[in-house]
């Protein structure tokens, strides 16, 4: 499924053509090892990978924080994500290719990296308020083990017997994952669907136009079906407390 915070950006870079290219451009001085996060050690290196993610992090928060302000995006969440999605960009490559390749992250449907089902309680990946969020002790990979006796099996009679079997065991490790994040108390994450089902996409993109755009809420109304400014009113509230969003405060007219 779609995270709900991924689908707003994804909706706010559709319906405002400049929101990549001036990332870009607030980006273009970093040094590709801003997004460059080594793997966690497997060793007692942890404290070391902790202070260079955190020192990546704060460098790229610093550079994005008038981008921010200038298109209201300025909650935390959002520069967490972003860092995330250019870390997944591999390579010396432009600001704007770096840009442009991340941003798929978030057009991507129904599911993406980042969407988690149990979000963290607080804290960006890579800080020890992420780490002590996370259900401890975490589960076991995900280990799948078969052998094919050629000799005495046919294909078609293994291939279905390992999918039954992976499937089943997928399955079971699945569930045990989310029975183990929910005995640690965290929360799933909410959704949002209208009468009917579906995300209500529409929902997102009134509040990019409030929020990016700066339409006010008679105007979105006007403009979409001579709609009550109420319902406006309610569904950007409601959207807007879903993904976390501080909605901004000025209203230009527009």
């Amino acid at each position: 499924r779609r995270s709900s915070q991924g689908l707003f950006l994804h909706r706010a870079a559709k319906l405002e053509s400049e929101l990549l290219p001036s990332l870009a451009k607030a980006i273009e001085s970093l040094p590709v090892e801003t997004f460059d996060l080594a793997d966690y050690p497997d060793d007692d290196g942890g404290y070391e990978w902790f202070a260079e993610a955190i020192s990546q992090f704060e460098q790229f928060s610093t550079a994005i924080t008038p981008w921010q302000n200038e298109w209201h995006l300025t909650d935390d969440w959002i520069s967490q994500e972003l860092h995330s999605a250019l870390c997944w960009v591999s390579g010396n490559v432009s600001a704007m290719e770096r840009v442009c390749a991340a941003w798929k992250y978030f057009d991507r449907d129904p599911i993406r990296p980042f969407s988690p089902i149990f979000p963290p309680k607080g804290g960006w990946p890579g800080t020890t308020a992420f780490s002590h969020s996370l259900a401890k002790p975490l589960p076991d990979l995900f280990m799948f083990k078969a052998r094919w006796y050629p000799q005495s099996e046919f294909r078609a009679d293994i291939l279905s017997w390992l999918r039954g079997h992976f499937e089943h065991e997928l399955t079971a490790y699945l569930d045990a994952v989310e029975k183990q994040m929910e005995d640690a108390g965290l929360a799933r994450t909410p959704e949002k669907r209208p009468r009917g089902g579906g995300v209500a996409i529409q929902h997102f993109d009134w509040l990019v136009l409030f929020q990016v755009e700066h339409w006010t809420q008679k105007r979105i109304a006007r403009e979409h079906g001579d709609l009550r400014i109420s319902t406006v009113a309610k569904a950007l509230r409601s959207t807007a407390e879903l993904i976390g969003l501080t909605r901004r405060t000025t209203s230009p007219l527009k």
